[in-house]
């Protein structure tokens, strides 16, 4: 029953969202953070922002990582807010040369302001979030994975040049997410 009502929730959102088309400007301070299409992240040290974003291919290129670790989650979804701290320790535990975290909510765009900006701050989220809308939810899907059934929550991971080298379309535990990372970074390393 969960797993239906987050997939119908996203849905949701998707439809909704894609009636914005204008993207805020970048935070204070984001002139100097790497940057692709409308796609900013913070510099080391710069508090995270959240950005609305509807290139969804701007996700997973430049972001100057060994790794980038995309999360989709929302602030309606429990096991997504469960398993946060995993990607706070995750963030904290390597240089963002070597693996960055990027949160991608799902929450409604009218949510932005009153629900999900006071929920990360409340959390202490030191990674990138980003806002994505889409005007079809389909294209987002189909673009992360064609085995993803749009239920959250949901992990990707690419490497610098932007391939999709694995993913988690399910909930994950600690050890998960850290075994498939240290897995990963070994498999990155072996092809330098």
């Amino acid at each position: 029953m969960k797993h239906l009502l987050s997939i119908l929730l996203f849905t949701i959102f998707l439809a909704a969202a894609g009636t914005s088309h204008a993207a805020p400007p970048p935070a204070p301070g984001a002139k100097d953070s790497p940057t692709t299409g409308t796609l900013t992240f913070p510099a080391a040290g710069e508090l995270p922002m959240l950005q609305s974003i509807k290139d969804i291919q701007a996700v997973t290129t430049g972001h100057g990582s060994d790794l980038l670790v995309v999360n989709f989650w929302a602030t309606f979804c429990a096991p997504c807010v469960e398993e946060m701290p995993y990607f706070v320790q995750l963030s904290q535990k390597y240089p963002e040369k070597r693996v960055r975290g990027v949160g991608l909510t799902v929450d409604l765009k009218s949510q932005v302001e009153s629900v999900v900006k006071p929920f990360l701050k409340e959390k202490g989220i030191p990674y990138a979030n980003f806002h994505l809308y889409a005007d079809d939810q389909g294209d987002v899907i189909k673009f992360f994975s064609k085995d993803w059934d749009g239920a959250l929550p949901v992990t990707f991971f690419y490497d610098k040049s932007g391939n999709q080298i694995g993913h988690f379309l399910e909930p994950v535990t600690a050890e998960q997410l850290n075994g498939e990372v240290e897995k990963l970074l070994k498999q990155i390393d072996e092809k330098k």
